[in-house]
């Protein structure tokens, strides 16, 4: 997901008004010959037959499953590390990304139309269930796992703080809190 905080200008002084919004957002729009659309997919893992947490590490982990799109895309994983450890599978302008839960985002490419959107994301998960069959692992549409506790999802690499950029620097970045 892109935070892009300063916009089209900067916004260094909070909105005081409906005009000064407008107007700002106006700033930020690209013609109508530039429009996209891209999709944001996010899924979470579970064992097939007991619904438990898929594990980072392991013949069945998510790190195989990562490593295995990477080779399906000829993607740079290894390129993208938190904590030492992969988390992220990149391949032409699309990545997919391991976020704190254990759950796998695809970040769509920008597409002139939906129907070009729909054929990523169609293609996205025939590759991920292909994969994820072998190793016993189903997906669940959702962002959160819908059961259990945090304690029972194993440890991440990715950091489950957001970052936030201050005067003096990076700040946030503790796991679970």
């Amino acid at each position: 997901m892109s935070l892009d905080l300063k916009g089209p200008a900067g916004l260094s002084e909070p909105v005081t008004g409906k005009a000064e919004l407008i107007d700002y957002l106006r700033r930020a729009e690209k013609p109508r010959a530039e429009w996209k659309v891209g999709v944001e997919h996010e899924k979470i893992g579970v064992v097939d037959g007991n619904f438990e947490a898929v594990p980072y590490y392991g013949e069945t982990g998510i790190r195989s499953i990562l490593d295995a799109l990477a080779r399906d895309a000829g993607g740079a994983q290894h390129a993208h590390r938190e904590n030492g450890q992969p988390i992220a599978v990149l391949q032409e302008g699309a990545s997919v990304t391991l976020e704190p839960g254990g759950q796998l985002e695809l970040s769509g490419a920008p597409h002139r139309s939906l129907r070009a959107a729909r054929e990523e994301i169609e293609r996205h998960l025939q590759v991920l269930r292909q994969i994820s069959r072998q190793r016993g692992i189903k997906w669940l549409a959702t962002g959160y796992r819908p059961f259990g506790t945090r304690e029972q999802v194993p440890w991440m690499p990715r950091d489950a703080t957001p970052r936030c950029a201050s005067p003096s620097g990076l700040v946030g970045g503790s796991r679970w809190t």
